[in-house]
This record gives C-alpha cells, structure tokens and sequence, in this order.
C-alpha cells in the first residue's frame, strides 16, 4: 500500500495544477454557451417570422 501511495500523490499534485486551468476555460464556456443561447432564440424567432409572413401571404 506504501508504494502506491506516491502514485496517488502525484496524481493529485497533476489534478490540482489542471483546477486552475479548468477554473480560467469556465467562463468562455459559460460565454459560448449564452451566446448560443441567444442565437437558437434569435433563430426561433426568425423561422416563427416567417411562419406568420407565409400565412399572411397565403391570405393575398
């Protein structure tokens, strides 16, 4: 059990230098992801645009 022991110090030395970097990616994730957000809405309103001008079209 000893010998392993280093091993897994190690790994957690590896994982709390990557916390950091995982720390900074976050928000631009969070970013990317409202921005997105944004342009499926911004999508849904367009199509739902042209939904009511083809309805209106149809009544000419």
């Amino acid at each position: 059990m000893d010998a392993f022991l280093p091993s897994v110090d190690v790994f957690l030395t590896s994982v709390d230098a990557f916390l950091p970097i995982v720390d900074t990616f976050l928000p631009s994730v969070d970013g990317f992801l409202s921005r997105a957000a944004g342009f499926l809405t911004n999508a849904d309103d367009l199509a739902s645009g042209a939904e009511h001008l083809e309805r209106r079209a149809g009544h000419f």
